[in-house]
């Protein structure tokens, strides 16, 4: 979006001129990658650990060639297990459902000196977990957090 803005007096231009360098990308870049980076260690925290804790590294932040970053769990289903939650449901293709009910089961999967009802439970059915809804209730606090930077930052560049 383009805005034309003309000034009439040298006051005003050199305002409009400060103002226009203060908002370029190379200038508010910054800005938007320390917000990236207070969102993405609040999705990290709120990120449930499990066994091996790989859903919370999944997390990263990466710049984007048009401009602005983007916080994104690399690929997994988990993440979106967590997100979206499950229905109940059994096997695929298995004549049962394999659970781990440690680290070492779920590392190691199934092998003999695993203890039944200990390490691992098998059934033909399980409950499907609720939504977590990690990220989505993480955007509207992002957007905040984005806004109440700008506006400081414009505030700054108005005042000095």
């Amino acid at each position: 979006m383009a805005l034309k803005i003309i000034a009439k007096t040298l006051a005003a231009k050199n305002k409009l001129n400060k103002l226009e360098q203060g908002l370029s990308e190379k200038v508010t870049d910054p800005i938007m990658e320390k917000v990236a980076y207070r969102t993405y260690a609040r999705l990290v925290s709120k990120t449930p650990k499990g066994f091996t804790g790989q859903t919370r590294k999944n997390w990263g932040v990466f710049k984007r060639p048009e401009g602005g970053y983007l916080v994104t769990n690399r690929p997994g289903k988990v993440m979106l297990f967590l997100e979206k939650g499950t229905k109940d449901h059994g096997p695929k293709a298995a004549k049962a459902l394999y659970i781990p009910l440690n680290r070492k089961a779920a590392m190691s999967g199934w092998n003999s000196s695993l203890v039944p009802g200990v390490d691992y439970i098998v059934r033909k059915k399980v409950k499907g977990i609720k939504a977590m809804r990690i990220v989505a209730k993480q955007r509207p606090i992002t957007a905040m957090q984005r806004n109440k930077a700008m506006r400081k930052h414009i505030k700054q560049l108005l005042k000095g």
